[in-house]
C-alpha cells in the first residue's frame, strides 16, 4: 500500500464517520458534536485540517494574523487553548475577539499554548481591538 492509497482509505474513512455522524439534533451543543467527531482519530485529523485550511484561507487577507487565526492553523479548539493556558473557554474567546485588558501572564500562557512569541500574540490582540473602536467621523 503506497502513500497515495493510504491517504485516500483515511480520507474515505473520515468521510464515512461524517456521514454516519447524526445531524445535530435539538438541544445538542455544537460543541459536543465537535468532540463526538473529533473522539476518532480519523475525525480529529479531519477537524485539525478543516482548521488549518479555514486559516490559511483567512490569513490571505490580513497582515497581522489574528488570535482566532494562529489557534485554528494550529489545529487548536478554543478548549484546548483554554486547558493548555490554565484559563476558561469564555476568556480565550473574549481574548480573540480583542475584549477586556488581558494580563501579561495571560498573553505568555496563550503564546505558549500557540508556541509563538507573545508579542504576536499582544499584536494581534490589540489589532483585534482596534478594530472594535469606532471610527471618528
Amino acid at each position: 500500500m503506497n502513500a497515495r492509497t493510504t491517504q485516500y482509505c483515511a480520507t474515505d474513512k473520515l468521510k464515512e464517520e461524517v456521514i454516519a455522524t447524526p445531524i445535530r439534533p435539538r438541544g445538542t451543543s455544537l460543541k459536543d458534536v465537535i468532540a463526538q467527531v473529533e473522539a476518532s482519530p480519523a475525525g480529529k485529523e479531519g477537524m485539525d485540517r478543516a482548521r488549518r485550511r479555514v486559516a490559511a484561507l483567512k490569513a490571505e487577507n490580513k497582515l497581522v494574523p489574528s488570535i482566532r487565526n494562529l489557534r485554528i492553523a494550529a489545529g487548536l479548539s478554543q478548549q484546548q487553548i483554554a486547558n493548555a493556558a490554565q484559563m476558561s473557554q469564555a476568556q480565550v474567546a473574549r481574548f480573540e475577539a480583542g475584549q477586556g485588558d488581558p494580563r501579561i501572564s495571560s498573553i505568555e500562557r496563550i503564546a505558549s499554548a500557540l508556541s509563538t512569541s507573545s508579542t504576536q500574540i499582544m499584536a494581534a490582540f490589540l489589532q483585534q481591538k482596534a478594530l472594535l473602536q469606532p471610527s471618528p467621523q
